[in-house]
């Protein structure tokens, strides 16, 4: 079940207060850790011993990794990696690779009797799987030493605020703040901090929850709703997946920030992207690293002859991560398709030519189509519903019926997201003046808050809580 919102505050102010009256930073990890055990534990307590295994069995190879013979390091990490790997091939893939060969097997009529295991999904696992995964592939490569602090290091993978839904920490950035003591934020960490929280909740259930409802509706209804219905919900489910997953971040940033923890900033006004290229980086920032990082440049990166082949691989496996379905699969190798011709036209002198005489705003409205489009993708729940979306875009595109109910709401928001992103990339230094004023800081906080209740928490979970 987990905690609702107004029961998750109420948790943490009260973690909050027992952390602010330890001395030890060790007593405080041991309070985090008991914490964040707590809160896996309230979405599904069986799979808690998931976690802990996990920290187990991650923490035991590292130092084992250090004390090994060299010849018997790649054995044992690549033994680790299929460890690691093991709970999401069971509990994410098994039933996807099942359902596919049955559905071959079917096609070339040999029949079956295939039967997939029907097994609950462990809220978070993919997050926590590569925060862990990357630990031990750090020490592996030696780029730190493996730690021989056991709380410090389960704390890092289950530390509460951003176990869910990340971002996805380096071990290099996160262990080492839990691994030493922390200072009390000052006043103006205080104020960024409870800034970020009171946006996260704007963004998450002022934009994304009241968008949500619409989207599902059109989804649940593909075959009754006209093609312009079908990409305004397009436009729609980019808008409620970025305010819904970047509102979550913030909140992460903000909590973490309060407890004198600093993660990684998740999101960075990605909708401004003028290329896919610059989309992925600046979405999702802590996943398209982490594959870069663990996956693009062990298979070659942009070595020649292999550098779009490894592009394609590494995207699959992007669409992969966030869902087993074949639409996900296919959301995927699509952005795959954009970044390899993307790179290709900017190797030319025609695509160097375009993006100097397009204006930017035009550049950013095509990338946001192409992006709304492949989010139709993304949302398909198969690849029937697949199909049938892109019928109706296809043959029954006319803009008839209820399409100013869905329009209205979509623009609104989409302003707003401009608007803040706007801000955010441009807007911070020409109000700085403004973001010093006392009153100022109050109304805008108002503003906030006021929305958010005056909207009210609709209690829907946050989308990437099913990664």
């Amino acid at each position: 079940m987990g905690f609702t919102s107004v029961a998750f505050l109420g948790f943490f102010a009260l973690v909050l207060l027992l952390y602010r009256s330890l001395r030890s930073h060790r007593l405080q990890n041991l309070l985090l850790l008991a914490a964040s055990y707590l809160f896996y534990a309230s979405w599904d307590w069986r799979f808690l011993g998931l976690v802990v295994g996990l920290t187990l069995l991650d923490f035991g190879a590292a130092l084992a990794l250090e004390r090994v013979e060299a010849r018997w390091r790649r054995g044992l990490l690549a033994g680790t990696v299929l460890l690691n790997l093991l709970p999401l091939v069971v509990f994410k893939y098994w039933d996807f690779g099942v359902e596919s060969l049955a559905a071959l097997l079917q096609v070339v009529g040999l029949g079956n009797d295939l039967r997939g295991l029907n097994v609950v999904l462990p809220v978070g696992i993919s997050f926590f799987t590569f925060q862990s995964l990357s630990y031990v592939v750090d020490v592996h490569r030696g780029e730190r030493a493996a730690t021989r602090d056991f709380t410090s290091f389960a704390l890092y993978i289950a530390y509460f605020p951003q176990l869910l839904a990340g971002p996805i920490e380096r071990s290099t950035s996160l262990l080492p703040q839990l691994q030493r003591p922390r200072l009390r934020p000052d006043g103006e960490r205080v104020r960024s901090a409870c800034s970020w929280i009171l946006t996260g909740y704007f963004l998450k259930v002022v934009l994304a929850d009241t968008l949500a409802p619409m989207v599902d509706h059109v989804f649940e209804n593909v075959g009754r709703s006209s093609g312009a219905v079908v990409l305004t919900a397009g436009y729609a489910f980019a808008i409620q997946i970025f305010c819904d997953f970047a509102g979550y971040s913030l909140i992460a940033r903000g909590l973490s920030r309060l407890l004198g923890i600093e993660l990684m900033q998740n999101f960075r006004q990605p909708y401004l992207g003028r290329s896919m290229r610059e989309v992925w980086s600046r979405w999702h920032i802590s996943l398209t690293t982490w594959l870069r990082d663990y996956v693009y440049i062990p298979l070659g990166g942009g070595r020649r002859g292999r550098k779009y082949v490894n592009v394609l691989v590494t995207m699959g496996l992007c669409g992969l991560w966030h869902g087993a379905a074949w639409p996900m699969v296919i959301f995927g190798l699509l952005h795959g398709g954009y970044l390899v011709v993307g790179d290709l036209l900017r190797r030319g002198a025609r695509g160097a030519a375009w993006e100097a005489r397009v204006p930017g705003f035009l550049q950013v409205l095509s990338v946001q189509l192409m992006w709304s489009l492949s989010l139709l993708v993304f949302r398909s729940q198969d690849v029937s519903q697949l199909r049938e979306v892109f019928g109706r875009l296809l043959t029954s595109f006319a803009p008839v019926g209820d399409l100013g109910l869905y329009l209205r709401p979509t623009l609104t928001a989409w302003l707003v997201v401009m608007a803040y992103h706007l801000w955010q990339e441009h807007g911070r230094e020409r109000l700085l003046s403004v973001r010093r004023s006392p009153f100022a800081r109050t109304c805008v906080a108002s503003f906030l808050l006021l929305s958010t209740v005056a909207v009210g928490f609709q209690e829907q979970q946050f989308f990437y809580f099913q990664f």
